[in-house]
């Protein structure tokens, strides 16, 4: 039993014991893409055509070699299934109205908006384009025990929880601390960013300081774009509004952070005091 032997997966499972986390994101190796749940061989029993199509980018023609799929995921994603009236009544009796609902997450137009955004906040550099953005099981494949559900539905969804914990105690790590979930712990929009096509690229793409902010900028590369997308997502992990000073007191100018979409914004106030006539908002 492997189950909780290494010092990292003890310590990443006390971390979301005992603390809610809104969004997490795991940095990855072996090809270009923004990855969202679901990420399970149990949500991937269709195989079929997606309504929502990975977001391809643009690229150079030079590069079509290495955007194709790795060997790995030719191996592990199984041959379309044909599609018999005992198994359309079989993907029917799932969860979801429809066999397309029943392999998408509860959050998959919200984690999709998020991934978007994500994807235009990191950028592009050189002659590597935008991320493209998808769920895990459409973009990357299936695995189990995969991180990325296991952090953000495995306290409260039958088919990625494990009830059970570890069968038994692996270097004096208590069992009970792997199984019985708190309902609200494991509810994190987490993230798989495979950051590049090659494990260990040329020292030139990684990129310099000064193009953190600067998309243009000579030394902009891969840590700098996939800087700018941390900061992003923390930017999202709530909305916040910025003042900014006015030389004049009638006018009032803010900015909003931390949202995809402002719809709409009201401004309320009241004088308290009408001779100096102080505004408290």
């Amino acid at each position: 039993d492997a189950c909780m032997r290494t010092v990292t997966a003890r310590i990443l499972n006390e971390l979301f014991r005992r603390h809610i986390f809104q969004i997490a994101i795991t940095f990855h190796g072996g090809m270009r893409a923004i990855a969202y749940e679901w990420g399970a061989p149990s949500y991937n029993y269709m195989n079929t055509k997606s309504r929502h199509r990975p977001v391809i980018i643009p690229q150079n023609p030079k590069q079509h070699r290495q955007r194709r799929p790795r060997k790995e995921m030719i191996d592990q994603t199984p041959p379309p299934r044909k599609q018999t009236k005992k198994r359309r009544k079989l993907l029917y009796s799932q969860k979801g109205a429809t066999p397309y609902n029943s392999r998408i997450s509860p959050d998959d137009a919200s984690q999709r908006a998020v991934s978007r955004a994500l994807s235009r906040a990191a950028g592009s550099f050189g002659r590597v384009s935008r991320y493209r953005y998808a769920a895990m099981n459409e973009i990357v494949y299936p695995v189990h025990g995969g991180m990325e559900d296991w952090a953000y539905a495995g306290s409260w969804n039958e088919r990625i929880q494990l009830k059970s914990g570890c069968q038994q105690q692996n270097n004096k790590y208590p069992v009970e601390r792997t199984r019985n979930y708190p309902n609200a712990s494991l509810r994190t929009f987490a993230i798989l960013v495979e950051t590049s096509d090659l494990k260990s690229g040329p020292p030139n793409d990684l990129g310099g300081d000064d193009a953190l902010f600067d998309f243009k900028a000579i030394t902009n590369g891969h840590v700098p774009r996939n800087l700018r997308l941390a900061l992003a997502a923390i930017d999202l992990v709530q909305p916040y509004i910025h003042w900014i000073p006015s030389s004049s007191p009638s006018i009032i100018t803010f900015t909003i952070g931390g949202a995809l979409t402002v719809n709409e914004a009201r401004l309320a106030y009241t004088c308290t005091n009408t001779k100096k006539r102080k505004i408290h908002f």
